[in-house]
């Protein structure tokens, strides 16, 4: 499960608004509090990568940037990443 500060949870718990807006809304609040991009372009095994995305996550970075965006579809890649790349722009 995904935790979020209190200000996250009270924008983002209108009924009212589809998931879309919700992520849109979480990462316009985000790219305010956060100003680091992570940058993995040389890192090219799915599961080092996924645990950058994670470690990124952690420390609200505000993107992640990759060789390749099909690395997020791996297995190995998903399994270390704990859904990171959900809530981190890749």
């Amino acid at each position: 499960q995904k935790l979020l500060s209190w200000n996250l949870v009270e924008l983002l718990q209108d009924d009212q608004l589809d998931s879309v807006t919700q992520r849109q809304r979480l990462h316009a609040t985000r790219a305010e509090s956060a100003s680091i991009s992570i940058v993995a372009s040389l890192v090219d095994r799915p599961a080092n990568l996924g645990g950058v995305a994670r470690t990124a996550e952690v420390f609200r970075a505000s993107s992640l940037i990759v060789q390749d965006t099909r690395v997020v579809k791996h297995e190995m890649f998903k399994a270390l990443s704990m859904g990171a790349e959900r809530w981190l722009p890749i």
